[in-house]
């Protein structure tokens, strides 16, 4: 009687000891889920990463679009036959 009471014992000493380590865990889990940039380095997003264009490229774009145009329109042109 005293080994079933002695095991009997030692899994309720156990199973508490086990179960105060699952709720600790699950807090912890839970807690982090609530927060989740508690404790952690997060890199920024990558829109915050991305500089804008320097202004040079800016002009450069708009020049090309406006020579792109001017040479489309000379390309496209035929004289009308009357």
């Amino acid at each position: 009687m005293s080994f079933f009471t002695g095991a009997v014992a030692g899994a309720v000493l156990a199973g508490g000891v086990g179960q105060r380590t699952v709720f600790d865990n699950l807090h912890e889990l839970s807690e982090r889920m609530n927060n989740p940039r508690s404790g952690i380095e997060i890199p920024p997003a990558a829109a915050e990463r991305i500089a804008p264009p320097p202004f040079s490229a800016l002009v450069k774009q708009r020049w090309n679009e406006q020579v792109g145009s001017i040479f489309r329109g000379i390309t496209e042109w035929r004289p009308s036959r009357s």
